[in-house]
């Protein structure tokens, strides 16, 4: 005779296929109805050949969830959890805790609960203990690996704990070797892929079963599918072989909620470093088939979708991905803005090109110098060894064109005007708005073009009677005067005349060097 259960297994609140996981539905207030129906492939050795199951459950704001299991028309618990942390911007993964089976019974199974009344399943009677399932609590993290690859890890009692001949690994007892009724905790897992955004394969494995199946989320219903107790395949030492298949469907709340029309939707995506906008962001929604989008010069990308709960990856080939959950609610447009750092920072870009003016100044290349020192500044403007730099640069340019000049000037008096011009063409490298250096190339190649100038006949003149000792000193006064009145021109033609009369005149040389000097001062 087949009996009926009303059992509540694969559809039970934050489940994957039987595990739990720390995600919930963002909706304010969400409720889920399922039935499903599972058959034994080895009704020779399984007491439980079939059964139908129903549950029910409620959660609000995507934190807190209740259900409301019925195992047996007799037997009756709930369910009750929280997401403690939500898997988003502000989280690398989420985190759940949660208590099932909160009921007065001690043993609780999908096919009844008491071992003495023929309820659970013969594998797990058959353990050396089989801890009671009553006020099973639990924790589990949830943490998405990539935007198709899931990973979900947990500990926790009661119904996580099995003694199989692998499966006891996993749980604390094995390594105190007592058996512990209440007070001992196993591991479980799960790998959830999305094939589609809608189509899930599982893979899931606590103390007692191992199982996998896939799952079809839709908006408004879930379909389920799912092979239990596949260790019965893979290893010996099971009584008996009772390896099950699952199959059900949900439906939610949405199904009565009048249709939703889609919110504007604004991402502002600015530089961690400097504040700025970033332009090029690529803002991507995981797990849907809604159309990626990029910002633009403002670091603004928008676009219209449904309400709901959203998995985003912000990314630029500059800077570090970057993954937020957003809630959008009904006929309430939302603005995100989102902060992300470089992949390489603009000081450490700035110290880069510090580090190559540094070399090409060593290297007197000076313009080249001021060049990095300036990119540096510009990537970095807080940067006070860039503007140190820069300023040095400027003033070695500085005191480089004065030699430059100086030179050209040098050559020019001499009448050597080509390499006057080659230095006047140096100083246009370091400076092409230099105001003097166009016009004094222009005016060197003129002189080269013209012919020389025909040398007169020298005039004998006849010498002088040399003055005496006091008209020289009365010159040389003069001529003191005349420096410091800054008659420069007047005061070394003196000096000349003087130093004629007297070669040896040490302060007349003196004068003569300084004023010299002055002179050359002037001309530059």
């Amino acid at each position: 005779m087949i009996k009926f259960f009303l059992i509540f297994q694969i559809f039970r609140p934050t489940t994957l296929l039987e595990l739990p996981t720390a995600s919930l539905p963002a909706d304010p207030l969400y409720w889920q109805l399922g039935i499903s129906t599972s058959f034994s492939l080895a009704s020779k050795y399984d007491p439980h050949v079939t059964d139908f199951d129903l549950n029910g459950m409620v959660s609000f704001n995507g934190k807190w969830f209740v259900g409301l299991n019925i195992f047996t028309l007799n037997e009756i618990s709930l369910d009750l959890g929280t997401i403690l942390i939500p898997e988003s911007h502000g989280s690398p993964f989420g985190i759940s805790f949660g208590l099932r089976n909160i009921t007065w019974k001690k043993y609780v199974s999908s096919v009844g609960g008491d071992p003495d009344e023929g309820g659970g399943f013969t594998d797990d009677n058959s353990y050396i203990l089989r801890s009671p399932e009553m006020l099973s609590f639990y924790g589990v993290i949830t943490r998405h690996i990539n935007s198709s690859l899931i990973l979900h890890l947990g500990i926790g009692r009661g119904e996580f704990i099995g003694y199989g001949p692998r499966s006891k690994y996993l749980n604390t007892d094995n390594f105190l070797n007592t058996p512990h009724e209440y007070f001992t905790f196993g591991l479980f897992g799960a790998l959830e892929f999305h094939l589609t955004p809608s189509l899930h394969l599982v893979f899931e494995a606590d103390g007692r079963d191992l199982n996998t199946g896939f799952f079809l989320d839709l908006e408004r219903f879930r379909f389920v599918f799912e092979a239990q107790k596949l260790e019965h395949f893979f290893f010996n030492g099971y009584p008996g072989f009772q390896p099950r298949v699952n199959m059900g469907i949900a439906v939610n709340n949405r199904v009565v909620v009048p249709s939703a029309q889609p919110v504007a939707v604004t991402f502002t995506v600015l530089s961690a470093e400097n504040k700025k906008p970033v332009k090029g962001v690529v803002v991507k929604f995981l797990q849907t088939e809604i159309r990626g989008i990029i910002t633009d010069e403002n670091g603004v990308a928008a676009l219209n979708i449904l309400p709901g709960s959203y998995l985003v990856s912000i990314t630029h080939p500059e800077y570090r991905e970057v993954k937020a959950k957003i809630k959008v609610k009904r006929d309430k447009p939302l603005k995100v803005k989102i902060t992300i750092k470089p992949k390489i920072s603009k000081r450490d870009i700035a110290l880069k090109r510090i580090k190559e003016g540094n070399a090409l100044l060593r290297a007197g290349k000076l313009v080249e110098a001021k060049k990095m020192f300036q990119e540096a500044l510009n990537i970095y403007p807080q940067s006070k060894t860039a503007k140190e730099r820069l300023v040095n640069v400027e003033k070695a340019i500085k005191n480089r064109l004065l030699e430059l000049k100086s030179r050209a000037r040098y050559y020019e008096r001499k009448g050597e005007y080509k390499s006057a011009i080659t230095y006047w063409n140096e100083v246009l490298k370091m400076d092409p708005q230099d105001p003097d250096a166009g016009d004094k190339i222009a005016e060197l190649e003129s002189k080269i073009k013209s012919p020389p100038p025909v040398s007169e006949k020298k005039v004998v003149k006849k010498s002088e009677p040399k003055p005496s000792k006091a008209q020289i000193n009365e010159m040389l006064n003069k001529a003191i005067q005349a420096f410091n009145q800054q008659n420069y021109k007047e005061a070394k033609k003196i000096l000349q005349q003087v130093l004629k009369w007297e070669p040896g005149n040490s302060k007349a040389k003196d004068y003569l060097k300084r004023t010299e000097a002055r002179l050359k001062l002037l001309e530059e």
